[in-house]
């Protein structure tokens, strides 16, 4: 494992930077991923508002076939760092996951999605117009090495994830379209809904007719792109808008 030059991490913001196009981004990661004698790194955009599609970006340096392989087979599924990731807003190890199944163990060596990875360190990212996105590195370091490194991934990929993030929305221009954010209202009534109320209680709660709620709840519904109200309070959930009724 090299020596990460002090330097390293202020040369890689300043080429990220520099990235005009996805392509370059994924030329940088590559870069980096040399610099620091990782095995892999993946930025993968999970959720864009803007977008209203899942999965829209995936980049990575693996090999492009293992890539192809991963995203026609919807591997997103079952890969225990998306599952996790969608969910958790600390980074975390790998080693934190619980036992798998016997089956799930299989179908993920199947998809080689442990492939040069005996380590690994996921950094889940909440952007400011509510899109999520996964920042990942993987080693085959062996352990005590991965040990005395793994404060300075933390530190190091930390800053890079969040850079690398703003940049593809920049070039994504993600942020240039019209992304309609919740009332305080509209997240009031949604909130109360996931937990359980009807909109007569809700109604009495905050002190406002019941046919207000109902607006509300419409109004919350057409800016989120939801035909339901369960798939509005999901939607809310994931972009953490509200909490989910166990919170």
């Amino acid at each position: 494992m090299p020596q990460v030059d002090s330097n390293v991490v202020g040369k890689a913001l300043r080429q990220i930077a520099d990235c005009k196009s996805l392509g370059d981004v994924s030329k940088v990661l590559g870069e980096i991923r040399e610099a620091y004698g990782i095995s892999n790194i993946v930025y993968h955009a999970a959720y864009v508002p803007a977008e209203q599609l899942r999965n829209p970006i995936l980049l990575s340096t693996f090999d492009d076939a293992w890539m192809r392989a991963y995203q026609e087979r919807n591997y997103f599924t079952i890969d225990p760092v998306v599952v996790r990731g969608a969910k958790s807003r600390l980074p975390f190890e790998w080693s934190q996951f619980e036992h798998r199944t016997k089956t799930l163990h299989h179908q993920l060596r199947s998809a080689r999605l442990y492939k040069d990875a005996t380590h690994g360190l996921t950094i889940p990212i909440c952007g400011t117009s509510g899109e999520r996105a996964l920042f990942t590195i993987t080693s085959s370091a062996r352990r005590l090495e991965w040990i005395e490194r793994r404060l300075t991934y933390l530190r190091d990929f930390h800053c890079l994830a969040f850079f690398v993030h703003d940049r593809v929305a920049t070039i994504s221009q993600w942020r240039t379209r019209p992304f309609r954010d919740l009332s305080r209202r509209e997240r009031q009534c949604l909130q109360l809904v996931a937990h359980g109320m009807a909109p007569k209680v809700i109604a009495g709660t905050i002190k406002v007719s019941e046919s207000a709620v109902r607006l509300y709840m419409r109004s919350a519904r057409e800016k989120l792109a939801c035909m339901t109200t369960n798939q509005a309070i999901a939607r809310s959930i994931e972009l953490g808008l509200i909490t989910g009724s166990g919170a």
